[in-house]
C-alpha cells in the first residue's frame, strides 16, 4: 500500500511539472500493466485529450479549463465536454450565433477538415448555409432560432434568397412595364397586388440575370 501511495504520488508530481502524462509514461512510473495504468486512471477522474488520438491524460487537480471549457498544455487539448465529437456539439449550442467550421477549428486549435465530416450526421446539431458558408446551430428549435437571428445579423451582406419562379414572372412583367422603376418601387406595386417581395431579392434576381441598369455617362467624359 505505502508503495502504490508512492508511487501515485511521483504521478501527481509529474503531472503537476508536466500537465499530461502518457500510458506509456505512467505504466514506467507506476511499474503496471496497460490495463492496471488505465484503472488507475479511471479511479482518479482523468481526462483524455480530444487530439493526438485521446493519448494524453490529466487530473481535475491540475486542469485549467477557459471559459468555453478548453485547456491547453505543451500540445495536449483537453475539454470539459469530453472527446472531440461532444466537445464540438458543446461549443455549438452554448455559442451566441452559431459556428461556422472556421470558427469550431480556431476555437478547438485545429485543423477544420480533420473533424468537420463527422458533424453533418449529429443529431444534436443542425447545419445551414448562410452568407456562402455552413453554419452549424444547436438541435434544440428555440436554441437554434436565437443562434440563427443572432448570426444574419452578423452577416447583414449575405445573399438574399432568389425570387421564385412565380415571383420572377411578376417581376419581370413589372420591368417590362414600368422599365425606369427601382426595386423599392417594384416590391410595393407587387404588395398591392397581395405579392410580398423584399426589394433585395429584387434586386438579386436582377443582378442574377444581368439586368442592372447602365448609369449615365458622365457629361465631363462627352465629346462635344
Amino acid at each position: 500500500m505505502a508503495t502504490l501511495r508512492a508511487a501515485t504520488g511521483k504521478v501527481l508530481q509529474k503531472l503537476r511539472a508536466a500537465g499530461t502524462v502518457t500510458i506509456a509514461e505512467l505504466t514506467l512510473l507506476l511499474n503496471c500493466s496497460v490495463r492496471t495504468a488505465h484503472r488507475r486512471l479511471w479511479s482518479w477522474g482523468a481526462i483524455h485529450s480530444y487530439n493526438g488520438n485521446g493519448r494524453f491524460y490529466t487530473v481535475p487537480q491540475v486542469v485549467q479549463f477557459d471559459e468555453n471549457g478548453l485547456w491547453r498544455c505543451r500540445g495536449a487539448y483537453f475539454s470539459r465536454h469530453g472527446n472531440l465529437t461532444e466537445t464540438v456539439v458543446g461549443l455549438v449550442s452554448a455559442s451566441s450565433a452559431g459556428l461556422t467550421a472556421a470558427e469550431l477549428g480556431e476555437l478547438l486549435g485545429l485543423n477544420a477538415h480533420s473533424f468537420i465530416s463527422q458533424l453533418g450526421t449529429r443529431p444534436p446539431l443542425r447545419r445551414e448555409r448562410i452568407g456562402g458558408r455552413y453554419v452549424y446551430f444547436a438541435a434544440a428549435p428555440g436554441v437554434r432560432q436565437k443562434q440563427h437571428d443572432a448570426r444574419r445579423l452578423l452577416e447583414p451582406e449575405s445573399q438574399p434568397a432568389l425570387p421564385s419562379d412565380a415571383e420572377a414572372v411578376l417581376i419581370f412583367a413589372e420591368m417590362i412595364r414600368h422599365p425606369h422603376l427601382e426595386p423599392e418601387q417594384i416590391s410595393a406595386r407587387l404588395r398591392t397586388g397581395g405579392t410580398a417581395v423584399e426589394p433585395r431579392r429584387i434586386q438579386r434576381l436582377i443582378e442574377h440575370h444581368g439586368l442592372a441598369k447602365k448609369g449615365a455617362p458622365d457629361s465631363a467624359s462627352c465629346l462635344p
